[in-house]
């Protein structure tokens, strides 16, 4: 029972008692209206508000039994405020000076009833601990009637805390009296009084509290548990330096896998239970306790960090699945790019996890299958794009991402960052969107050509072509080295957009500043560092992991800032994609020495690499995770027919010598090495100016 109905019992009881009461209020604080609330059965007046006092005690004189006097309780500074008619009805009432309720607060008791402020210098806090100012008030009316009232636990276990707030309290003699319920339990004066002992005491209703929300003995004292069952504990700073004392590891190691949700724990409990949940749904996935647990905390938004990484991770295993079979092949390499591209976002939540844990396997073996079904689509498929309509290749880049904005008059600046993998993009994209903020943003991706390498790749993005048209038109030359790469994008400008149209191809990282200076329709810029990363895995990082988190480190000093405020000077659109990206292998195949010797004999790039080899004679291979194009169908491969070709798809790359451990590698056939990143950044109202089309501009982002 609230301490406003004890008190209104008491004064119904006197009542009844045929004892009236009137009270006269008058501006010290406690307001007609706040009697009125705990007393509406009562006529009440303020002196600063007179009215007709006839009007005033005769519904009063009504109810009480002839020549019965009012008993009149005063609350007033002077006597002289007193009206005759008070003393015509009540000839003793009971006058009470603010100053002399409690003769030990003489110094502050007017500024007490005055102003709400200095009511903390007695009950500080008082609103975290539900003992405002009405309350408060309550409890001074309470000693004036002098009632020999009992509060409930609840009520004096109230007092306490009010009484152990940071401050002066409310002297103890005031409280003594109200606590004997709480010494019943078994609670001593010193115990209730002590700070430091009185913290013990939340210190065990905390573990009571959680004991009854798990179902587990916490060692809790017996006291608490009877003292909970009276009491409601509300979130307070007391309990929480109470909480303090609490060894939660030990806590968190006996509590069984049951959803928990208290207000009244610390952020300590909810990260140490959220670490635990997520250790064991690491080690096991489906356990439907540790799951369940986890869920919890995630609605109650008390997840950890890693907690909601592993959620993430459970949840991507079970729910990816494979392209639709039934669609056509167009509509399945669309679903393989955006799998390749949630497999990519999926690494910043594998960053959280072990990687001996059996959630990190089971991701490895998840991976590891969808790479064969999507190498069994590109050995069913690939040779069928050569003509439109078709899914987007490397040779299709500038058609595609760059032609519908030149066409109307937009500035366009092309990155090409070689040998980079969609996982190596999906860590620094939320980087370079931050950078781009204002700009919308798509990235729906492409396929990287075969063979995977830069002299074939990377060369048909300039060209617009496929590696066949470019040595048919160039020579054989043209696929040596990527020296052309100027040349070939000038071509196309020329051809496909407009002869007035400039261009400017930045392939040395020194030329950058001249460049981004210039002034050009289309500026095209190579970054090499994530291919170079990718030659020197085994030295800066030996796993994938590993070398994402090089990537993550390493942003800041990529040189891109500065192309960055060159595009949004110029409200140019920015291209991003990659030539090919890179598998991570674990054993090597040899070769027969003879094609080896060739392919070094002839020391040219696009005649070997760690995944493929290009001879101008036919070998028969053991390996059989090996597509061989003869010269005869590399057309149908869009490949020159001047050789030979040898492409590895299995978790191998052709050596000649053994090696330990993993490396990256590319040139072959995978997701991983297929699969990149083609985003673009475009201004949507310089978009909407000129009119510009392009099928990336049908979603968004």
């Amino acid at each position: 029972m609230q301490l406003s109905e004890i008190i209104r019992k008491k004064i119904e009881e006197r009542l009844y008692e045929r004892e009236k009461f009137l009270w006269i209020v008058d501006n010290f604080g406690i307001s007609v209206e706040l009697v009125g609330r705990y007393f509406p059965d009562f006529s009440l007046h303020s002196y600063d508000n007179p009215v007709d006092f006839r009007l005033f005690y005769e519904p009063l004189r009504e109810k009480m039994e002839e020549n019965q006097p009012a008993k009149a309780i005063i609350i007033s500074s002077e006597e002289s405020v007193i009206p005759p008619d008070v003393r015509r009805y009540c000839p003793q009432p009971l006058i009470i000076k603010p100053s002399t309720l409690f003769p030990s607060l003489h110094p502050i008791v007017d500024d007490i009833l005055l102003r709400r402020e200095l009511l903390e210098k007695v009950a500080p806090n008082v609103d975290e601990h539900r003992k405002g100012y009405d309350e408060t008030i309550e409890f001074l009316l309470r000693n004036l009637l002098e009632a020999p009232i009992s509060p409930s636990i609840g009520d004096a276990f109230n007092l306490l805390i009010a009484y152990h707030s940071k401050g002066e309290g409310i002297p103890a003699r005031f409280i003594e009296p109200y606590l004997k319920e709480l010494l019943s339990i078994g609670y001593s004066f010193e115990e209730l009084f002590q700070r430091e002992k009185f913290l013990e005491i939340l210190r065990e209703l905390i573990l009571a509290s959680l004991e009854g929300e798990s179902g587990t003995d916490l060692g809790a004292d017996e006291r608490a548990r009877e003292l909970l069952a009276h009491i409601s504990l509300e979130p307070s700073e007391m309990l929480r330096e109470a909480s303090e004392r609490i060894n939660w590891e030990e806590v968190v190691d006996k509590i069984p896998w049951k959803p928990i949700c208290s207000p009244l724990l610390p952020e300590r409990f909810y990260q140490l239970r959220s670490e635990k949940a997520a250790s064991h749904l690491c080690r096991n996935r489906r356990h439907k306790g540790a799951l369940d647990c986890a869920l919890s905390l995630e609605r109650q938004r008390k997840s950890s960090k890693k907690l909601e990484a592993v959620l993430n991770c459970i949840s991507f295993i079970s729910e990816t699945s494979l392209p639709n079979v039934k669609k056509g092949a167009e509509e399945q390499a669309e679903e393989w790019l955006s799998l390749a591209r949630n497999f990519a976002l999926q690494w910043k939540n594998f960053m959280e996890v072990p990687m001996d844990s059996e959630l990190f396997k089971e991701w490895i073996r998840v991976r590891d299958y969808f790479n064969s079904q999507f190498i069994s689509f590109i050995l069913k498929n690939y040779a069928n794009w050569m003509k439109r309509p078709r899914p987007r290749l490397s040779c299709d880049v500038l058609d595609e991402a760059v032609r519908p904005y030149l066409k109307n008059d937009l500035p366009v600046y092309l990155l090409v960052i070689d040998g980079m993998t969609y996982s190596q993009w999906a860590i620094m994209e939320e980087n370079i969107r931050r950078e781009m903020e204002g700009y919308d943003f798509l990235d729906r991706g492409c396929f990287s050509i075969i063979p995977t390498a830069t002299p074939f790749s990377r060369n048909s993005i300039f060209a617009g072509e496929f590696p066949f048209q470019i040595v048919n038109r160039y020579g054989s030359y043209a696929l040596s080295n990527n020296e052309m790469e100027e040349q070939f994008i000038q071509d196309w400008i020329r051809e496909k957009i407009d002869r007035k149209k400039s261009v400017i191809y930045c392939k040395r990282r020194e030329d950058w500043a001249r460049a981004l200076g210039e002034r050009a329709d289309l500026k095209a810029f190579i970054l090499n560092f994530a291919d170079e990363l990718t030659h020197l895995t085994g030295k800066v990082a030996e796993s994938e992991l590993e070398l994402l988190k090089f990537v993550e480190t390493k942003y800041e000093f990529l040189p891109m800032k500065e192309l960055f405020s060159s595009v949004k000077r110029d409200s140019a659109v920015l291209v991003i994609t990659s030539d090919h990206g890179s598998t991570w292998v674990g054993r090597a195949v040899s070769v027969p020495w003879e094609m080896h010797d060739e392919a070094v004999s002839r020391s040219k790039k696009s005649k070997r690499s760690s995944r493929f080899y290009a001879s101008r004679n036919r070998y028969d291979l053991k390996e059989k995770d090996v597509l061989v194009i003869g010269k005869e169908e590399a057309r149908n491969w869009g490949l020159p027919e001047t050789n030979n070709y040898y492409l590895a798809y299995g978790n191998f790359m052709f050596k000649k010598e053994e090696f330990r451990g993993e490396i990256a590698v590319h040139g072959g056939i995978s997701l991983w090495e297929m699969c990149v990143p083609l985003a673009i950044f475009t201004l949507s109202a310089v978009i909407a100016r000129s009119g510009a089309t392009s099928s990336f501009l049908s979603l968004r982002a």
